[in-house]
């Protein structure tokens, strides 16, 4: 009998186990290079999610509020999609995992990183990625696990980011001059990957997505962020994150 209670235990304890993932937070920001707070937000922001690179990972938008700056005009669809999403209407906003916290970027703090990241997900994401021999095209690959049961309408965003950008001239009229975190292109399209809406503990979901580089400053700071997203909540369950083929992509350093 205590043979039999010892295995029941055992039993019990690993499916727990399996059921609780470890989380990584998704910041997102709409921001502009001709956006004067931005200007004076961002650097503050950027230092809190570099000092936190094991507990989140940022996607920023730039948008065209106050008015269009050069990298909104890479990709307006997907920028503005994202907006329609959140029904965003101004610049700095930042949103974590969704809906947790949706404000101006100058009001997150280390205590709001930290409490979303203690809150365990139902699915784990491994993400890679590698550039053709030419550098001319992007191929990611995800795959998600799901952890925890879960039903939900739900979609697979794939991400592809310039982690860092740097200008020796601002590309805008705020000043800015270095930008983290830069969305490119949403994979295959910026309405995502739908995803079995009964999630059951082993399932699996692979994305695999190409990309032919466009208005790509640095090809060695490309980096890939998957993403699962309840479409009615806006909550984010879980992000995966492949970082760029860099000795060190966590910002600026003197």
């Amino acid at each position: 009998m205590k043979k039999l209670l010892l295995l029941v235990l055992a039993t019990s304890f690993s499916t727990y186990a399996f059921s609780q993932s470890q989380r990584l937070c998704l910041f997102e920001e709409f921001t502009s290079e001709n956006c004067p707070p931005c200007a004076s937000t961002n650097p503050g922001l950027n230092a809190l999610l570099n000092a936190n690179p094991e507990k989140v990972v940022s996607i920023k938008y730039q948008n065209d509020i106050p008015s269009a700056g050069p990298m909104y005009g890479h990709n307006s669809v997907d920028v503005e999609a994202r907006q329609s999403f959140y029904a965003n209407s101004y610049s700095p906003n930042g949103i974590l995992d969704g809906n947790v916290y949706n404000d101006q970027p100058a009001t997150l703090t280390q205590s709001i990183i930290s409490n979303r990241y203690a809150v365990t997900s139902p699915f784990t994401i491994a993400v890679s990625h590698y550039l053709s021999p030419a550098h001319d095209s992007i191929y990611a690959h995800a795959t998600i696990t799901c952890t925890g049961a879960t039903s939900a309408t739900m979609v697979a965003h794939l991400v592809i980011i310039e982690r860092n950008v740097y200008f020796t001239t601002a590309p805008g009229s705020n000043g800015e001059k270095t930008f983290e975190g830069v969305m490119k292109k949403m994979l295959p399209t910026n309405a995502g990957t739908s995803m079995a809406a009964s999630q059951t503990v082993g399932l699996i979901t692979n994305l695999d997505y190409s990309w032919k580089l466009a208005n790509v400053y640095d090809t060695n700071q490309l980096a890939v962020v998957a993403f699962v997203q309840n479409t009615s909540t806006k909550q984010v369950y879980q992000t995966g994150y492949s970082r760029t083929h860099i000795a060190n992509d966590a910002g600026i350093t003197d």
